[in-house]
């Protein structure tokens, strides 16, 4: 059974001879960029280092799985945020607008403008120059995140209330720009699309549902790929709605209730995770090997890590948690 087959097939709810070592979250570790001689930012903001480096991470750690890019303010950069890059160990941050500067977003075609074309230049390229049994998981925010991303959070946060219209009307537009950027990434190549959504913990359900998950959900149906929905933290109280996207697989953080997430799951949706990343970046081979170990009796269906890994982590622990899953 090739990389691709099994992860495809644990993702459709089939039963395969063991999980598969495919990573959707972020992956890219300095390890990884001093073997491989490309670094962040550049590997961040350009098509063909972000190429090579995603490459270069598969190959360095003996994931069965290669996932771009490396950081979730793509769209809010892309949409005229401005946003500050430091070393090969610090994610960029972008400056969402407050209020009244929302009329300077903008929502332009991806394949023509900012990091949003150079990241679907990047899968074009990684699509090209993989082993086609190596599966390409690609990530893009939900709605909700995006517009989490470019609107201060404390001024969006008022709106759920305030001016719930103003939100709605938003997230709309930012819908519309995200399926089309997710038809170019698969145009591109993506087999696999991750679906990252760092700030919705912080709703309650009613919340979710009317400014979340329901847009998630549209975009969701408008793929054509297999999807796999990440919420950061424990959004033990969402895990219904998370299923009722559709998503084809919940990406869930070591701190989630596996046995919870499992009976909401069902036969609806299989589990990615829960391997906790600061004992990834922290701990000994051994300690990974034991998080691993549990997971498997869990019964995480692809399991790792639990969100994105610490750009520190060593290599060799990546090594440990890749041998214990294929030989477990």
């Amino acid at each position: 059974m090739t990389f691709k087959e099994r992860l495809l097939k644990t993702l459709a709810g089939e039963k395969v001879d063991r999980p598969p070592v495919a990573v959707p979250t972020q992956n890219a570790t300095v390890d990884a960029m001093n073997e491989a001689g490309v670094f962040w930012p550049e590997a961040l903001q350009k098509a063909e280092p972000m190429a090579a480096l995603a490459l270069a991470c598969q190959k360095s750690y003996g994931f069965e799985s290669i996932r771009l890019p490396f950081d979730i303010n793509v769209e809010a950069e892309t949409m005229g945020c401005q946003t500050r890059y430091g070393d090969k160990s610090d994610p960029p941050v972008s400056a969402p607008k407050n209020r009244d500067e929302l009329s300077q977003l903008v929502f332009p075609e991806p394949a023509k403008a900012g990091r949003m074309a150079e990241v679907i230049k990047a899968v074009k390229i990684v699509s090209d120059t993989k082993d086609p049994d190596v599966p390409l998981i690609v990530a893009q925010g939900t709605p909700f995140e995006v517009l989490c991303t470019v609107y201060n959070f404390d001024e969006m946060y008022g709106d759920l209330k305030a001016d719930p219209g103003r939100l709605l009307d938003l997230l709309e537009k930012i819908l519309e720009l995200q399926i089309k950027y997710a038809k170019e990434l698969e145009t591109a190549g993506a087999e696999v699309m991750m679906i990252v959504d760092g700030t919705s913990q912080t709703l309650m359900p009613k919340h979710f549902v009317k400014f979340s998950s329901s847009f998630t959900k549209k975009l969701i149906s408008a793929l054509d790929i297999p999807s796999i929905l990440h919420i950061c933290g424990n959004p033990v109280r969402l895990l219904k709605d998370m299923v009722d996207t559709g998503a084809d697989a919940l990406s869930i953080d070591w701190a989630v209730p596996v046995d919870t997430a499992k009976a909401e799951a069902g036969d609806k949706c299989v589990l990615v995770g829960n391997l906790d990343v600061s004992k990834l970046y922290m701990g000994s081979p051994e300690e990974v090997v034991e998080m691993v170990s549990q997971a498997r009796e869990a019964g995480i269906d692809i399991i790792a890590p639990g969100c994105g890994i610490i750009p520190g982590t060593p290599v060799e622990n990546l090594r440990a948690y890749v041998k214990a899953v294929t030989t477990g």
